[in-house]
């Protein structure tokens, strides 16, 4: 039987790649991984500050877990990982996410959070009982053909879509993007350097303009040859309610259609109601739940504190 001791915990390494890619591929087949994308994708979490670490049991790594800074919201990272199947109930997913806690608690982590697919496998039963807790559901909602679309029509002779130049399509979106989420639950800002790390071309981000005053966006993402999405999308406060929202999915989804593009995805937490209404209007169905689990390490500081 494994012992604990016969575990070693430590940092990725390049010539991990072909087994860690291998187990990557077994627990997140939807995110497929080659060696060569794990690495750069490695590299990119490092680059934002988070590390993967993998165990090994004798020459052979048996489990991972990955960190990365969540864009947008400071002291919040999100965890992915897991134990390959034959290596389960042995106590190894304890060690990582005992080697999780203790680094984020060093580095002044304040909440971890993870995504699931179900809450009723053994990795949710596992994070529940190690004081994870469900903070949303998103629903992915997919049009699965983007013929016959409604035209787009705008709601009044005083607003109309267009792109902007680089340089001031990106502040700008960060602007909106702000007024529009702000007070929600869903808002998870960006700065303009993510943006512009991310915006293939400036021509994927539609502004909704009424009169010279723009009150809204949509961003466009061309994924493959025959899938799209759109995310984020918002209307600012004030001009929410008139039509707007459906006016620049409608131009979203023909710009999508123009790129050769054949269906289109679009997410939205279950609680939105107003929005996924205006999704399913015109044409978008649940494919997907997602759910968000979060840990959150301030409470748990408190509570050492506070026994001491």
């Amino acid at each position: 039987m494994m012992g604990k001791l016969a575990l070693h915990i430590r940092p990725y390494q390049k010539q991990d790649a072909t087994e860690v890619a291998a187990l990557h591929n077994l627990l997140y087949p939807e995110a497929w991984h080659t060696p060569l994308s794990l690495n750069n994708w490695v590299s990119t979490v490092r680059e934002c500050g988070g590390e993967l670490w993998v165990s090994g049991w004798g020459n052979s790594v048996v489990a991972y877990a990955a960190v990365a800074p969540v864009p947008g919201l400071p002291g919040v990272v999100h965890l992915s990982g897991g134990v390959l199947a034959s290596y389960r109930s042995r106590g190894i997913g304890q060690q990582m996410l005992d080697h999780v806690l203790a680094l984020a608690h060093q580095n002044k982590i304040q909440q971890i959070s993870c995504t699931l697919h179900s809450l009723n496998d053994a990795t949710a039963r596992f994070l529940f009982r190690r004081g994870f807790v469900l903070e949303h559901e998103e629903w992915v909602m997919k049009r699965p053909y983007l013929t016959q679309l409604p035209p787009s029509i705008p709601p009044n002779p005083d607003c109309h879509i267009h792109s902007c130049a680089r340089h001031e399509a990106i502040p700008l979106f960060c602007t909106l993007y702000d007024a529009s989420f702000r007070p929600h639950p869903w808002y998870q800002p960006y700065t303009e350097e993510e943006v512009a790390a991310t915006l293939e071309s400036n021509r994927d981000l539609l502004f909704l303009y009424h009169q010279q005053t723009p009150i809204g966006f949509a961003w466009v993402h061309e994924q493959d040859a025959r899938q799209g999405s759109i995310e984020p999308l918002g209307v600012v406060p004030g001009h929410q309610g008139k039509g707007y929202g459906r006016y620049l999915l409608l131009t979203a989804l023909h710009h999508l259609r123009q790129k050769g593009v054949t269906q289109a995805i679009i997410g939205a937490w279950k609680q939105n109601q107003a929005a996924i209404h205006l999704y399913q209007q015109l044409g978008f169905q649940l494919t997907q739940s997602i759910y968000y689990l979060i840990y959150n390490l301030t409470n748990k500081s408190d509570q050492k504190e506070n026994q001491i």
